[in-house]
């Protein structure tokens, strides 16, 4: 964690990160002929370019900015060396976010990798005017130079022969580009995974289901063997995938590599709104005794497992899977359930400088001193509040004294929920074999209990009484 004049930071929140994989295939050629080709690099060059850095992607909150994507790797697929233009090449990269999920990042590579496709082809074609350009000009010069010394090497063919071969060499060269001045604009796609794998199951659904059950065994096999990794497997499914749908055509396909880190944020999550800021609150306190000064950020952006302790918002995860290669077996998160979570926390540690970096290194005061004695006295004051919520839930059985029969309604146990409008004391009561919830709400400007309300049943007048004339108010001062 870094540290200035203002105090340590403590987040609220943690930055969202996924992984888009691109695989580009182009069209191979020799060296020599190399615009009868289309270089698969070029084109994932331009993309790289589209993309690296792009303050496009960076997102903004509360005056904090979210970095912009870097590309983590970058290269073609040959499996040996040889003379050809580059038919297929792959990287990938992490690109991070406040609030966009993985379909609108997923959309907006899409709209880039089709700009990046026409525009390298854009170039191809300029390059070649030039070239035609370029060789028109020295043939027209060879003849010329040929036309004034015909004459007086006509006695000497063996001359001629050797005066003359390069000017006749750009002539042919001319010759060739000339044919090619009226080019068939060059077709390619750009697909998300999701669609590959709908043009696979056309070809041939059963066939294709077979063949990529099997794949995501291998694979993730290799990945358990430590013989691969997470975005280096996908490439390869991406690949052979490619091949199993018999497109030749330029092509451009993207699909996300795990892992994924939702985006989080302890103040934004559902029923607990407020929730990080209420505990940075204490936090605070807590440092200050401790000598620490310490200052409120949203996000952490070096990613964190805060991830997976709740979701914020609306944020959609419904394409993740379809769009994931290995999905099932090798990876798979379980988004519904950290949802139900949706825990609270906020991420603090020492003060540290240089991470990931050869001089990455901690405080020491920080680390042995100061975040101990922190830790401790917020552990210390979370085990006095859990006693006397225990001690609150003693008391409000004992005042509700309700003597059990067939008939009665009897306290089962009671929790105490702070609220910002006061108290609500839920009881869970049984009655016979059924169970009912009771929720009564303190009224802070009233200065009295609400009546009770009930989500199944109603509530017996004499249990009713027996609630309100219960002295809540020393409770609720006692909180």
């Amino acid at each position: 964690m870094s540290r200035d004049e203002n105090g340590q930071e403590v987040f609220l929140g943690s930055v969202g990160k996924c992984m888009p994989v691109v695989l580009v295939q182009g069209r191979t050629a020799h060296v020599s002929r190399c615009f009868d080709g289309l270089n698969a690099v070029g084109v994932l060059g331009r993309m790289f370019e589209k993309t690296e850095l792009s303050a496009e992607f960076a997102e903004v909150f509360d005056g904090e900015v979210c970095m912009p994507p870097t590309w983590l790797n970058f290269k073609d697929l040959k499996k040996e060396y040889d003379v050809s233009v580059p038919a297929r090449a792959a990287g990938y990269l992490s690109v991070l976010s406040f609030r966009s999920g993985p379909g609108e990042i997923l959309e907006k590579m899409r709209e880039l990798g089709s700009e990046a496709f026409a525009e390298y082809i854009e170039k191809m074609d300029a390059e070649r005017r030039r070239l035609e350009e370029k060789l028109s000009g020295r043939a027209m010069q060879g003849k010329k130079k040929c036309v004034k010394t015909a004459k007086p090497q006509a006695a000497n063919a063996e001359s001629v022969d050797r005066a003359d071969p390069v000017s006749e060499e750009y002539a042919d060269n001319v010759g060739e580009c000339e044919k090619t001045n009226d080019v068939v604009p060059q077709k390619f796609n750009v697909l998300s995974f999701e669609e590959l794998s709908e043009q696979c199951r056309k070809k041939n659904a059963d066939g294709f289901e077979d063949f990529l059950e099997g794949l995501k065994v291998r694979t993730e096999a290799r990945i358990r063997s430590g013989e691969t990794n997470y975005p280096q497997a996908t490439i390869d499914m991406m690949t052979e995938i490619l091949d199993w749908s018999g497109l030749t055509e330029p092509v451009m396909v993207i699909s996300f590599a795990p892992p994924l880190y939702p985006t989080y944020h302890s103040d934004q999550m559902t029923g607990k709104e407020g929730a990080g800021s209420w505990q940075f609150r204490k936090i605070k306190k807590a440092s200050e005794a401790a000598g620490c000064m310490v200052k409120k950020v949203h996000y952490f952006t070096g990613i964190s497992d805060l991830s997976y302790c709740g979701t914020c918002g609306d944020m959609d995860f419904s394409g993740y899977a379809a769009e994931t290669p290995l999905w099932g077996g090798g990876y798979q998160v379980d988004f519904e359930e950290i949802g139900k979570l949706n825990i609270p926390a906020v991420l603090m540690g020492p003060w540290g400088k240089d991470i990931h970096r050869r001089t990455e290194r901690v405080n020491r005061k920080s680390l042995l001193v100061e975040l101990p004695e922190i830790l401790h006295t917020l552990i210390e004051d979370q085990a006095s509040k859990n006693n006397e919520k225990a001690q609150y839930k003693r008391t409000i059985s004992n005042m509700i004294d309700i003597v059990p029969n067939s008939n009665d309604i009897v306290p089962d146990f009671v929790d105490i929920v702070l609220e910002n409008n006061g108290i609500r004391l839920c009881i869970n009561m049984v009655k016979s074999v059924s169970s009912m919830r009771i929720s009564l709400q303190w009224n802070r400007r009233k200065d009295r209990l609400s009546d009770a309300i009930f989500s199944t049943g109603k509530c017996p007048k004499k249990v009713r009484e027996k609630i309100k004339r219960c002295n809540v108010f020393l409770l609720y001062s006692l909180i």
